[in-house]
């Protein structure tokens, strides 16, 4: 059964971050942006983690949290408190709803991932498995144990190395009396350079490096994705305090 993960909190942003932080590691993420909402969520599926943003424009984060402890089935659920620089929410009372851990905004998926497993125990946050990075190149792998093997080239039979020194003399008559070949017929030698131009290596190219993106692509495109994850909540926070900066200075 997944690990249920009840998140009480107004804004999109730490929503989305939330669900991609639990992305395919076994967590069954419910969203609330309400009080009332979060505890008709906990009352319907009992959640095993209880996280509360206690910045919350709309609702009470710390009512919600005191009006959680006060229903027997959720008072030693585990809790852990989301703040900000703009709520006034003391250490004391924080410790009072009896939350387990306290995570300022803007945080690090993998810290607040990290402190989840921490406050629930190891083994309910399934981890997820880096992708195999492509292989590039040219070189052949070793066969894998199992493969087959080539089948060894036939070796020359008994009556082919019994052939007589007179079968051996006449074959060299006959070639004697076939037509030579002309030159044009003749096979280039093998030390002779190869044509190579632009317009012979372009498609050749091209269909290697299209080859070796559609084997990059997913794990990039991964990482791109993490990358961007973990940047987001910073690079929105200093946008929001360059707008106030602004409003302040009134531009």
């Amino acid at each position: 059964m997944a690990t249920r993960l009840l998140l009480l909190d107004e804004s999109l942003l730490v929503q989305r971050v939330v669900e991609l932080a639990f992305r395919d590691k076994g967590v069954d993420v419910r969203i609330a942006e309400n009080a009332d909402e979060a505890l008709e969520i906990a009352e319907n599926a009992a959640p095993d983690i209880v996280v509360a943003g206690l910045d919350l424009e709309h609702s009470d984060g710390l009512g919600f949290c005191r009006r959680l402890r006060e229903k027997p089935e959720f008072s030693q659920v585990p809790l852990l408190v989301l703040t900000s620089t703009r709520n006034s929410v003391s250490d004391e009372e924080i410790q009072e709803v009896g939350a387990m851990a306290n995570i300022e905004k803007p945080f690090k998926p993998v810290v607040f991932t990290d402190e989840v497993e921490r406050i629930i125990g190891p083994g309910h946050i399934a981890s997820t498995p880096e992708p195999d990075s492509p292989e590039i190149g040219m070189e052949e792998a070793p066969p894998a144990p199992g493969d087959a093997i080539a089948e060894p080239a036939e070796t020359p039979s008994a009556e082919a190395a019994e052939e007589t020194p007179e079968e051996m003399e006449s074959a060299p008559a006959e070639a004697e009396g076939a037509k030579p070949a002309s030159d044009e017929e003749q096979a280039p030698s093998s030390d002779a350079p190869l044509a190579l131009d632009s317009e012979t290596l372009a498609p050749i190219i091209q269909k290697h490096l299209e080859e070796a993106a559609e084997r990059i692509a997913p794990t990039l495109l991964s990482h791109i994705e993490d990358a961007v994850v973990k940047q987001l909540p910073y690079i929105v926070e200093k946008i929001v305090i360059r707008e106030i900066e602004k409003i302040k200075r009134g531009e």
